[in-house]
């Protein structure tokens, strides 16, 4: 499996991963500009792309004021990436591709905890992240997300404490 960098010419494939896996109880309704914001990288075998995630390498302000977290003296790392959508074609799924696509991520953004957004009726990618070490660490609750009315997903990471950085008293 090759680990790279979208570019638009993958824009088309993109798309067609991200229909075919759209949840339809809330998942994310993203236009089909959205895999351009962020970095977008794709997860592809024999030149076919099977899988996509895209990223942003900071953390939207509106997430980590509106999230209510867990821990009330949890505080996000300086550094961090978070994931904005992932999918894996059907004909793939179950057998590994996620989960070395989110190795492969890692390794090019070593010692960067990886944060993701899971919506509350998303079961499968809420199993996934969770056998992928990922914790919850708070909860997005909003009455409008993109085109969801009553959003509500969990916030986890595979952040470990080495990046938790407590809170001052004047914070």
């Amino acid at each position: 499996m090759n680990f790279r960098l979208a570019t638009s010419k993958d824009t088309s494939n993109i798309l067609k991963i991200y229909k075919e896996n759209h949840i339809s109880s809330g998942g994310q309704l993203v236009s089909e500009f959205s895999c351009h914001l962020g970095l977008t990288y794709v997860a592809e075998v024999d030149h076919k792309i099977i899988a996509y995630i895209n990223v942003m390498e900071q953390l939207p302000e509106r997430i980590t004021t509106e999230t209510k977290m867990m821990n009330q003296s949890y505080c996000f790392p300086q550094k961090a990436l978070y994931i904005r959508q992932t999918a894996v074609g059907k004909a793939y799924q179950s057998k590994g591709v996620g989960k070395e696509s989110y190795k492969a991520l890692q390794k090019l953004y070593p010692n960067t905890p990886l944060y993701a957004f899971v919506h509350l009726a998303n079961v499968q990618s809420m199993n996934f992240h969770v056998r992928n070490d990922f914790l919850p660490i708070g909860v997005f609750a909003v009455p409008k997300f993109y085109e969801t009315h009553n959003y509500t997903a969990f916030l986890l990471t595979n952040q470990n404490t080495d990046f938790t950085i407590e809170r001052s008293q004047g914070n």
